[in-house]
């Protein structure tokens, strides 16, 4: 029998803590490749800049196969849609120019699109922006949706309304990329994980994706303190667990990357989840920050919500929520 049993609420704590089932691949190598996908990328681009340092982290994580489409949103205009390399049209027989800004702004993304190893795509949209990476990411259909936030000062915009939007009404994973992204190097990625069997098949995702540019990454979970002093151990979504169980779960996590060549820590903290996460990932400097969704379901994105919130809101590095 599980150690589980041991515990209140049974049935729950199976779907929380089930058997790890992280793919296990023997083969350690640094160079691996042991996916298959090829990663479709919806790249905000916004005129600020700010999507640069997501280009640059989808740089340096190393997908084998990327295919990037590169999505413009015009706020002041409210003609038609079309691509760039489309004439616009009114509404009447006679074409109009694509404004030139935005124009400038879509060639110097493709640019450095190039400059970066990609082939991309573009279109350009006008509208909501959040409505309209919404609609993209089902229509082409994505894999990953990604925008940029350069600074702080710069999240309460960008953040508040288009990454909101992303986690409340999205079902696809989505890449949050706070501050300067330096444009080389390997990753350092935290892992943050409540061992459900959501969380483990988002790890699966992102390991299917083939990420070449992993150097490594710690497996992090947040154990809340026990309501009472007749609970044993502590709690996970208000769920009495055993620490000795997580403890196992997430050391065969790290064990079976360690046999995919990504070399695995495990940590644990006490306290929120969004406030232990936070206070992990700063500690150990992480490049990347990686969520596990729990599901599809209106109540999945209301856990979700309230911890991705409050981590993207608060976080000066990327986030990356991968949805299974």
């Amino acid at each position: 029998m599980s150690p589980c049993h041991e515990f209140r609420g049974q049935a729950y704590l199976d779907l929380l803590v089930p058997e790890v089932a992280i793919n296990n691949r023997s083969r350690p190598d640094r160079n691996r490749v042991f996916g298959t996908t090829n990663v479709k990328v919806l790249l905000g681009i916004d005129e600020d800049g700010q999507y640069r340092s997501a280009m640059a982290l989808l740089e340096r994580l190393r997908f084998p196969e990327t295919e990037l489409t590169l999505l413009h949103v015009n706020q002041s205009q409210s003609y038609p849609v079309s691509l760039p390399s489309l004439p616009v049209f009114s509404g009447t027989e006679e074409p109009i120019e694509e404004p030139s800004r935005s124009a400038q702004i879509q060639r110097i993304a493709t640019e450095e699109a190039e400059a970066c190893g990609f082939d991309s795509n573009e279109i350009y949209e006008t509208g909501s922006p959040s409505d309209r990476l919404l609609l993209y990411s089902f229509q082409l259909p994505a894999d990953l949706v990604a925008i940029g936030s350069c600074s702080r000062a710069a999240a309460p915009r960008l953040t508040g309304s288009v990454a909101h939007a992303l986690i409340a009404d999205s079902t696809k994973s989505f890449l949050v990329s706070h501050g300067n992204v330096a444009p080389a190097g390997r990753l350092r990625c935290l892992f943050a994980t409540d061992h459900s069997m959501y969380a483990n098949r988002a790890l699966n995702r992102f390991l299917d994706w083939a990420p070449a540019g992993i150097a490594e990454m710690t497996i992090f979970t947040a154990i809340e303190p026990r309501a009472s002093h007749s609970e044993s151990g502590g709690r996970i979504n208000g769920i009495s667990v055993d620490p000795q169980v997580i403890a196992t779960r997430s050391s065969r996590i790290a064990e079976n990357l360690e046999n995919q060549g990504i070399r695995s820590h495990v940590r644990f903290g006490a306290g929120r989840p969004a406030e232990a996460i936070l206070k992990a990932a700063s500690e150990l400097r992480v490049d990347l920050l990686i969520l596990g969704a729990r599901g599809h379901g209106f109540l999945d994105r209301i856990f979700l919500g309230s911890v991705s919130s409050a981590v993207i809101d608060r976080a000066n590095f990327p986030v990356l929520v991968m949805r299974p």
